[in-house]
């Protein structure tokens, strides 16, 4: 009897020795030492796994090494995920481009169809708190003076990325005065006609130039854009979104828009409803669930009395009804035809002001 305590004492001896020694092999951060009756969860140990695989390798960077590589390797998948889009990093716009502060005092008008709330303050009307202006809805006489500053600093972002791809842009028509609106319109009509000019040039107060968010791309001429600067057209309908631009009168919307199609105007709206209205396939128009029409008549005569012009209300070419003749002045003052992307490469200026353009 005492052989055998003494033999079940040796074993649990034994035991509990064996027991001792795989407590102290076993890692501190081991599940085991924290599951209860231990049980790991396959989560804990994926993570486990992940840190055995790590740990196993040898590192002679010193931490401050390792934040330096981590910084670099994060910059590098962020310039990676900028260019799977194509080669331009997109403009993302800040928010104040439309801050809520924008509207508030305004006075709620209506809706849109879409269900968008219609405000207007001082005159201007806002659609879900961006500006909006065409033939349905129009800007005081006084309203702005010059390109603004986030348009101005886009598109300048825009002609680098352009310059890069080999295409020379520049501005040829921003900003427009109500009284230089004017001017222009009514010339248009003198020379074919109001319900012609209507087509292609707002009357003024109408005119997206006169927001200071609108800018006419090189030359305002159809038959340019189906020729020597097809190209430009063609980038501008790819990239212009990425930095916030729309094109405001796409082809074949002329009973949407009100317009015809002119792919050198494009409209700064901010790059996420820039994206979002390009990808819809939608105008301006159609997204917000707004009409563009007026509602009173031309404000002088459609029918020039003899001696005005020998105007015809049809180009010779067939292209386009714009006056292209006139040509469209760029920022430095020189003929757009002759500015070269040397002289297009200064920044835009806020408050420039250009005459010569179509809408």
């Amino acid at each position: 009897m005492k052989n055998k305590t003494v033999k079940i004492i040796a074993l649990i001896s034994f035991i509990l020795f064996l027991l001792s020694g795989c407590a102290e092999n076993r890692p501190a951060s081991s599940p085991y030492n924290s599951s209860p009756l231990g049980v790991i969860s396959s989560s804990t140990n994926d993570s486990c796994d992940s840190a055995d695989s790590e740990s196993s390798q040898p590192s002679s960077s010193t931490p401050s090494e390792n934040k330096d590589k981590n910084k670099n390797n994060s910059s590098k998948n962020n310039s990676q995920n900028n260019n799977q889009s194509g080669s331009q990093e997109p403009d993302k716009t800040p928010s104040e481009l439309y801050p809520a502060a924008l509207t508030q005092g305004g006075t709620v008008i209506g809706t849109t169809s879409k269900g968008y709330t219609i405000t207007e303050k001082n005159g201007v009307t806002y659609v879900n708190g961006i500006l909006v202006v065409n033939k349905t809805y129009s800007l005081p006489e006084n309203y702005a003076s010059g390109l603004n500053s986030l348009s101005s600093k886009a598109f300048n972002k825009m002609k680098a990325a352009a310059k890069k791809d080999g295409i020379s842009i520049w501005i040829s028509s921003g900003y427009r005065s109500y009284k230089s609106q004017k001017k222009l319109y009514d010339s248009y009509c003198l020379r074919d006609g109001a319900a012609a000019a209507d087509r292609y040039s707002a009357r003024p107060g109408h005119s997206e130039h006169q927001s200071g968010f609108a800018i006419d791309v090189n030359l305002a001429s159809t038959s340019a854009y189906e020729g020597a600067y097809k190209r430009v057209g063609e980038w501008l309908e790819a990239h212009c979104a990425e930095f916030g631009f729309i094109i405001r009168y796409p082809k074949g919307k002329e009973s949407i828009t009100g317009y015809q199609y002119e792919p050198w105007h494009i409209r700064y709206v901010g790059y996420d409803l820039a994206v979002a209205i390009t990808q819809s396939g939608l105008t301006m128009e159609e997204y917000l669930g707004i009409t563009s029409r007026y509602e009173t008549a031309p404000p002088i005569d459609d029918n020039p009395s003899e001696g005005e012009g020998n105007f015809s209300s049809e180009p010779e070419d067939g292209s386009s009804s714009l006056p292209e003749d006139e040509g469209s002045s760029s920022e430095n003052g020189e003929s757009s035809e002759n500015s070269s992307s040397e002289n297009s490469s200064e920044d835009v200026s806020d408050s420039t002001e250009t005459e010569n353009s179509s809408e």
